[in-house]
């Protein structure tokens, strides 16, 4: 009985210690699954659940850019696309690599080269979440970037 007491003393003493981990380290980093959230909206485009068709309201910023590419050859684009954490990890690659891929056409017809474009699909490992749906319809997107050479 001794033992269970000093257990159940012990176990107490720990529940009362404080639990808010910036108060014991002021200088912590924002968690780093933060930086997936869209860091420059107006250079994304944002889809419904299952949609990967360009939005209308996207076509004329895109078009933009495929005619500024063909103006600009040293100039390229990084396209990432991003899917929210519904569905099995294939689809999400999948449905993301699509979304993609309308958007690749868009700039292509607009004057963009191939080589102009690098593109990568992220699926739902980078997603975080978790029944937020207001994160949920910003995780589903796709990113234009610019780079220059």
């Amino acid at each position: 009985m001794r033992k269970f007491w000093f257990l159940f003393c012990f176990l107490s003493a720990c529940a009362h210690q404080p639990t808010d981990h910036l108060s014991l380290n002021p200088t912590s980093e924002p968690i780093q699954a933060q930086s997936a959230l869209p860091q420059n909206k107006a250079r994304s485009i944002f889809y419904q659940t299952n949609d990967v068709a360009v939005p209308l309201s996207s076509l004329a910023f895109l078009q933009e850019e495929g005619a500024r590419l063909k103006q600009n050859p040293k100039e390229a684009l990084k396209i990432v696309g991003y899917t929210d954490d519904e569905g099995s990890s294939a689809y999400n690659l999948a449905i993301a690599q699509r979304r993609i891929d309308e958007v690749v056409q868009v700039l292509k017809k607009a004057g963009a080269r191939a080589q102009q474009l690098q593109t990568y699909a992220v699926g739902k490992e980078k997603s975080f979440c978790l029944n937020d749906l207001n994160c949920k319809r910003q995780m589903r997107r796709v990113d234009v970037e610019i780079l220059k050479y």
